[in-house]
C-alpha cells in the first residue's frame, strides 16, 4: 500500500510552484522595488461638521438625489433650490442660503423653453446659472459625459467661481451599461461622488419612482440599481396626489434617507402658473406652504392611492365573514353550510375568523355554537 505523502512546503523543488500567478492575484514584486499601504492613525484627525448649504437637506461635497413619480415636480424643485443658492435666498423654513454658482446639465428638457423660463419664475440670478454643454478636446467636441469628463467639469467650474450645486437630470444617465446593476451603477455614480467631496459642490441627481411600487419603503422604490440609493447621503422624495383638484393640490417635499441626521418630514408646496414676457410665456413655479410633519413612507400615503389588494382565498373567505357576521351572531353549522356554497374551505374559513378575531359562543343557554363577530366597527 502506498503511504500518504506530506507535503513540505519549505523543501519542495522550485518546480513545484507555478511561476504564472492566478487570475487576480499580484504577481511577485521585482528585487528592491519598494511598496507600501499607508495608515492615519485617528487620533491625528479632527472630526469636522457637516458643511450645510440647506441644514438637513442640501450638503456642500455630497450626492443627493430628489426622485418620484412623473409629474411630481422634481425638476421644478431642483431649480427652486437652485434659484434660492444663486440669489443667497431663503429655504422653505426661512433659513437663508449662501450665495453660489450652480452648474446645471439636463438631457431631458430644453435650455431656452423650459429650464430658462422656470428659472427665471424662480427668482434666479441668472449670472450665475451656468449649462454644462460639451466636452471638447483638439477641436472636437461631443456631448457631455459624467462618468468620464467630471474632473473637467471641476476645472471649468473654477473658471466662472465657486460652484455650490450641480444638478445632474436625469441622473441615471450618467451610467454607462446597466442602470440596475450595481456594479455598474457605482461605477458610473463613483465620478460624481469625487466630483462633489474634491470641488466641495453639493449634487443633486434627479430621478424617477419605479412604477408599480406604491406602498413600498420609499428609498427601495428609486428607479434602478439599490446602489442609487446607497451611494446618495440624502434621498429627497417629491410627490403629488394621485387626484389633483381645488381642494386637493398639495404636494410633498420629503426625506426617505439622511447619512447626516434625521429623515422624514419636509415642506407642503404647489406648482403655480407664472407668465413672462408680457404673457407669451407661462411656465411653473413653486410656492411653499409650510412643514410636513412624519415619516417619508406615511407622507408618501398621504398623496397615493394604494394598489388593489390581490384577490386570494384568504381575502374572499374574510370579506364572506364580514358580510355574514355584519347583523349579528350566526350559527356555525350555518356558516358552514354558506361557506361551503361560496366554495370556501374550512382550513381558510378558519383563518379567516382568526384574523378577523371571530369568537365561538353559546348564546342565550342554548346547546349550539355561534360565530360572533367582537366588535363590528373595529373591521
Amino acid at each position: 500500500m502506498t503511504k500518504n505523502k506530506i507535503l513540505d512546503f519549505d523543501n519542495a523543488p522550485d518546480e513545484f510552484y507555478d511561476p504564472k500567478p492566478s487570475e487576480g492575484v499580484q504577481a511577485p514584486l521585482s528585487t528592491g522595488e519598494q511598496v507600501n499601504v499607508s495608515l492615519i492613525c485617528a487620533k491625528n484627525i479632527d472630526p469636522e461638521p457637516i458643511d450645510w448649504i440647506w441644514e438637513g437637506y442640501l450638503a456642500k461635497g455630497k450626492l443627493h438625489i430628489i426622485a418620484g413619480k412623473p409629474a411630481s415636480g422634481k425638476t421644478t424643485i431642483a431649480i427652486e433650490l437652485a434659484a434660492i443658492i444663486s440669489r443667497g435666498g431663503n429655504f422653505p423654513d426661512g433659513s437663508i442660503s449662501p450665495d453660489g454658482h450652480i452648474l446645471f446639465w439636463s438631457t431631458e428638457d430644453s435650455i431656452s423653453d423650459v429650464l430658462i423660463p422656470r428659472l427665471m419664475a424662480a427668482g434666479a440670478n441668472m449670472e450665475r446659472i451656468h449649462f454644462v454643454d460639451k466636452f471638447s478636446q483638439n477641436d472636437i467636441s461631443r456631448p457631455f459625459d459624467p462618468s468620464k469628463d467630471m474632473l473637467e467639469l471641476e476645472k471649468s467650474a473654477k473658471r466662472v467661481g465657486k460652484a455650490s450645486l450641480l444638478v445632474l437630470d436625469p441622473i441615471v444617465t450618467a451610467v454607462k451599461g446597466d442602470s440596475h446593476n450595481n456594479s455598474d451603477t457605482r461605477k458610473g455614480l463613483q465620478p460624481i461622488v469625487d466630483f462633489a467631496h474634491q470641488s466641495g459642490c453639493a449634487v443633486l441627481g434627479v430621478t424617477h419612482f419605479t412604477k408599480g411600487t406604491a406602498g413600498g419603503d420609499p428609498l427601495e422604490r428609486i428607479t434602478g440599481s439599490l446602489a442609487f440609493g446607497a451611494l446618495t447621503r440624502m434621498a429627497l422624495i417629491a410627490a403629488k396626489p394621485d387626484e389633483i383638484g381645488e381642494e386637493n393640490n398639495k404636494r410633498i417635499l420629503t426625506r426617505a434617507k439622511s447619512s447626516f441626521g434625521p429623515d422624514g418630514d419636509g415642506f407642503y408646496y404647489v406648482i403655480e402658473n407664472q407668465s413672462l414676457a408680457d404673457g407669451k410665456i407661462t411656465t411653473g413655479k413653486i410656492t411653499w406652504l409650510g412643514e410636513a410633519k412624519g415619516s417619508a413612507k406615511h407622507l408618501l400615503s398621504l398623496t397615493e392611492t394604494p394598489p388593489l389588494m390581490k384577490k386570494t382565498a384568504i381575502h374572499d373567505a374574510i370579506e364572506f365573514l364580514r358580510e355574514a357576521l355584519n347583523d349579528g351572531p350566526i350559527e356555525a353549522n350555518e356558516i358552514f353550510a354558506r361557506s361551503e356554497i361560496n366554495e370556501i374551505s374550512r382550513p381558510t374559513l378558519n383563518r379567516a375568523k382568526d384574523k378577523l378575531g371571530v369568537e365561538s359562543k353559546r348564546l342565550n343557554g342554548s346547546d349550539k355554537w355561534y360565530w360572533v363577530m367582537p366588535d363590528i366597527n373595529k373591521f
